[in-house]
């Protein structure tokens, strides 16, 4: 009896592996046009499984999501049969969500687009002040003023997305780099860790536009207008100033481009200008022929400062008899 019900198990195990392992798929081809029957290139097709009678196989895609080409056809590998969901939109036509019971190993589908608000395809890049695309950084692009559009397709009012590895905006489920939004002015924020929030408002005119985002480090940049002179208020000319950043607030790596050091020479008012350096506490040395040495660090935090340094005369030597 027990190895009649172990027959029986392993026959049903044997009967699901077979069934799941042969889980129909259907390969889908997508046909958009306008209403007036003209292909429509460059529309942007998603088709996603819901449901159907197996769940997917590890090694079979869900959703697949492509342009059109120039005959307005988009086809993607084969997805599992059952409810299929399939999202088109393109600049310039309203966006189109149809739900289909596909049972059939090929399938064509037809979507005639209808007339819409004039849309931008926006591409948004970020990247740092060296170029450098930054991943996983959080962007939002809001509508400001005119109609509102429906989420319920690809264009939207409002898009919150992230970055991938190139630094572009990704779509979930969908291809990179491609937010629908109705054209005219839009808000972008940006996002990212170790950088200043980036605000900026954008004019979306265009059929395709792409937006570069670059942000800037959260280190703060300082001038300093440091003054020499001697101990009764007369400037010093020609005195050489080595200014150094030591450190500060920030704990990101300082970039290639910002320079943490400065050498220079006073001019005839005895000023010597560092153009930029990063707050937080630096180390002013200045040497003076005639004069003694001198070495402070100073806490800087303000954009600009000026600081003023009265130089000692040198010590007198003393012999020991």
């Amino acid at each position: 009896m027990r190895s009649r019900f172990a027959l029986l198990a392993l026959g049903l195990a044997g009967a699901f592996t077979a069934w799941a392992a042969t889980a129909p798929l259907t390969k889908i081809t997508v046909q958009v046009t306008a209403a007036d029957g003209k292909p429509v290139e460059g529309a942007q097709v998603v088709a996603r499984f819901v449901k159907g009678p197996a769940k997917p196989a590890k090694n079979v895609r869900p959703t697949w999501a492509m342009g059109t080409d120039p005959h307005g056809m988009a086809a993607g590998p084969p997805i599992p049969q059952g409810t299929i969901v399939v999202d088109v939109s393109a600049p310039g036509f309203e966006s189109s969500s149809q739900k289909y019971d596909i049972d059939a190993p090929d399938k064509t589908i037809q979507v005639k687009l209808n007339p819409g608000l004039p849309t931008t395809q926006l591409t948004v890049r970020v990247v740092d002040k060296e170029g450098d695309a930054l991943e996983n950084a959080e962007v939002e692009v809001k509508q400001q003023g005119g109609p509102e559009v429906k989420s319920d397709g690809q264009v939207r009012s409002f898009w919150q997305l992230r970055t991938d590895a190139q630094g572009i905006a990704q779509i979930p489920g969908g291809l990179a780099g491609q937010i629908l939004m109705p054209q005219g002015r839009a808000a972008l924020h940006v996002a990212v860790k170790d950088f200043r929030p980036l605000d900026q408002t954008v004019d979306l005119n265009q059929p395709a536009q792409t937006i570069t985002a670059t942000m800037a480090g959260e280190v703060s940049m300082t001038r300093l207008n440091v003054l020499v002179t001697t101990l009764g208020g007369k400037p010093l000319e020609n005195a050489d100033v080595v200014v150094r950043f030591v450190s500060g607030r920030s704990v990101i790596k300082l970039g290639k481009k910002i320079r943490t050091t400065w050498e220079m020479r006073t001019n005839q008012d005895g000023v010597a200008k560092v153009p930029e350096i990063p707050a937080g506490s630096i180390r002013i040395q200045v040497i003076a022929k005639g004069y003694q040495t001198f070495g402070e660090t100073y806490d800087v935090e303000d954009p600009e400062k000026s600081i003023a340094i009265k130089m000692n005369p040198p010590q007198e030597q003393y012999t020991a008899h």
